[in-house]
């Protein structure tokens, strides 16, 4: 808190640090994820003092987010203000940026749109886990397996986002559980696994 609110680009109006998930909605769980957007605009020209200030900016962030949990498999996202304004179904649900935790320029940008890659997501993600299951190919890495887990968690989602409803990992996962026993029964056991 005190890093981004006296950071001169946050500080300026120049960028903004949008954080999402369950940190962003401000009631993380131990294992949440540090879930990060840097948010650039695309109206400003960036001389080399700033490409050098984006860049401190950026890794002390990941260096927050790897202290906050080693076994990150992502870092820090970076996107820019036209991206928001075209939106990215593959990367978040864009209108749960809405009254999330964040600093800086305040710009939250989506179209309601019936997106057809939304099926593409669940079924990418549905392949990825029968692959694995059929070369029974067990994790052998902490990192490969908190992906696996990552990939199971958003599930929910791709699921809802393919018949175009949009929740957030934790209002997925619950309705999901509410639909099906034995998947709830699957997921409060890889959640107390986790």
């Amino acid at each position: 808190d005190w890093y981004l609110k006296n950071n001169s680009l946050i500080q300026s109006k120049q960028i903004s640090v949008q954080f999402i998930g369950s940190i962003g909605s401000k009631n993380p769980i131990p294992f949440s994820d540090f879930d990060c957007l840097i948010i650039l605009p695309t109206s400003i020209m960036y001389d080399d003092k700033k490409i050098k200030l984006f860049k401190r900016l950026y890794n002390k962030l990941n260096y927050f987010a790897y202290l906050y949990d080693p076994f990150q498999h992502h870092n820090v996202f970076t996107i820019t203000e036209i991206e928001l304004a075209n939106g990215l179904p593959i990367f978040y649900p864009l209108r749960l940026l809405e009254n999330k935790w964040g600093y800086g320029r305040n710009h939250f940008y989506y179209k309601d749109r019936n997106y057809n890659n939304c099926k593409m997501d669940f079924i990418n993600n549905n392949q990825y886990l029968r692959k694995l299951d059929y070369g029974q190919c067990l994790p052998n890495t902490a990192y490969h397996l908190k992906y696996i887990l990552s990939v199971i968690y958003i599930m929910p989602v791709y699921f809802f986002n393919a018949k175009n409803k949009y929740y957030s990992k934790r209002e997925s996962i619950e309705k999901i559980k509410r639909i099906s026993p034995m998947i709830k029964d699957y997921l409060n056991w890889i959640s107390k696994f986790r």
